[in-house]
């Protein structure tokens, strides 16, 4: 650590041990966000690939945006993908993926997902039961059992892929309303059968994808490879809750059971927030904390800007990864290592800086009236 920086910054910068014994350098990430920069057949871009590569020195648990394990389970045509031939194009993408992320020495980690009935290119958006949800045009269909078992075994084909192609570990995406967070909400599971019901039912399908990958891994030989699970803790749409926090502590305490290596939140609040569905007075990150009482590491993000955000936010976690502050900043972690924190862009003007190397397609979505995506801080 440069000597110039300033010392209630340390904590960002000190090593940190994995249940696995794999060491990170430092307690910072990048948190994994779509980039809208994938080729129509899945294939990873120049544009995408320069995106990662400008950004790998923000943090040792460098994340990807989501990487559609399934056809049927793919967002949109800019997605990119894990599941075509291994020996072809998709598998030289990737691997020039892993290869930048890792160029500065951090763990390259792919984030592996189905989206469900969010996944709108599928010809049927499959989910646990079929159903009509009132912000869609079409119904989703059920998945059949033999589906299950397909999804399944999709996410051990892409951990797979993901080893072959020098990644360091992958994080299963079981958050923001995909296809393991229906499963687990009792809005978008109906099911009657051993997928669905009381809760060990509705957390089967994830614990299944966990022991699936964990199986991948081992099989590999690789004892160094990383698995996460990003979970969103609360599901609350209006006056329907689909699960509670108490009941996502119960699906953290399984999937630590099962051998993931750290578990990651993606709460809409921010790191700091509080459930909407109860009247706990903690902070969700801080329950998450005390459930997992150490037994692997606990990754937060949401809402850290600066500095002083990102050491609060180590209160609660192991590491902190940033989003939207690693878009206008890449240089963010450079900056406080050589105590020059206050050198940080804190906004961004409508037209990006062309050093910072942001997706065009990416850029403009945060941008667009009424996106879905969290705004941009902007100096106008």
């Amino acid at each position: 650590m440069n000597s110039s920086t300033n010392e209630k910054y340390a904590p960002l910068f000190r090593p940190l041990t994995l249940p696995n014994g794999t060491v990170l350098g430092d307690r910072l990430g990048m948190t994994p966000m779509t980039t809208f920069a994938g080729s129509p057949d899945g294939v990873l871009t120049d544009e995408e690939i320069a995106h990662y590569r400008r950004r790998n020195n923000i943090g040792q648990l460098a994340i990807t945006g989501a990487v559609a394990v399934s056809p049927h389970g793919r967002l949109g045509d800019v997605q990119f993908v894990a599941y075509e031939e291994q020996d072809g194009p998709v598998l030289a993408g990737l691997t020039r993926l892993a290869e930048a992320l890792r160029a500065r020495g951090n763990k390259a980690i792919l984030q592996l997902q189905h989206g469900g009935r969010e996944a709108h290119l599928a010809e049927v958006p499959f989910g646990p039961s079929d159903k009509h949800f009132p912000w869609h045009e079409r119904p989703t269909t059920g998945l059949s059992e033999e589906g299950i078992a397909d999804v399944v075994r999709e996410f051990g084909d892409a951990t797979r892929t993901a080893i072959k192609a020098g990644f360091d570990g992958v994080e299963i995406h079981g958050a923001n309303h995909y296809l393991l967070q229906q499963f687990f909400s009792t809005y978008s599971n109906e099911r009657d059968d051993e997928w669905g019901g009381d809760l060990a039912g509705r957390m089967r399908f994830a614990l299944e994808v966990v022991r699936e990958v964990r199986r991948v891994v081992a099989e590999s030989g690789r004892a160094d490879f990383l698995v996460g699970y990003r979970i969103s803790p609360e599901e609350v749409h209006g006056e329907t809750v689909g699960y509670t926090v108490d009941e996502s502590l119960e699906l953290i305490d399984a999937i630590v059971e099962a051998g993931v290596d750290y578990v990651h939140t993606s709460l809409g609040g921010g790191f700091r927030a509080t459930a909407q569905g109860d009247d706990h007075p903690d902070p969700v990150n801080q329950r998450v904390r005390d459930r997992i009482a150490g037994r692997v590491a606990f990754v937060v993000s949401g809402e850290v800007w600066t500095p002083d955000d990102a050491v609060e936010a180590l209160t609660y976690g192991d590491v902190v990864t940033l989003g939207r502050a690693a878009l206008i900043e890449p240089d963010w972690s450079h900056k406080v290592l050589d105590g020059r924190e206050a050198e940080i862009r804190r906004s961004t003007g409508r037209e990006q800086d062309p050093d910072i190397q942001v997706p065009v397609r990416m850029w403009d979505k945060f941008l667009e009236p009424n996106s879905y995506l969290p705004p941009l801080p902007l100096s106008e």
